[in-house]
């Protein structure tokens, strides 16, 4: 396996005690763990918060794997479609 490309989107629902990656990422990485043996040695993540005073509502994560696997994941509550 090379590669994990997740895109996981939805509009409205805003959480005003976590962010984004707290309630949406979480499911990918409990995923990833499941099916490979290997955690990641390197993580990237970019979030931004489109509403002062609010969680970040958008990221963009990349996950670097010894194996030379990556990962990416694109979550949002931003997204006009699900």
């Amino acid at each position: 396996i090379y590669y994990y490309d997740a895109t996981r989107v939805n509009l409205g629902l805003f959480q005003k005690d976590v962010n984004v990656i707290s309630d949406l990422a979480v499911h990918d990485f409990a995923i990833i763990d499941h099916l490979f043996e290997e955690h990641p040695n390197a993580v990237s993540a970019s979030g931004i918060n489109h509403f002062p005073g609010t969680p970040e509502n958008l990221a963009y994560i990349s996950l670097f794997y010894d194996s030379g696997m990556i990962a990416h994941i694109n979550v949002s509550w931003l997204a006009p479609v699900k």
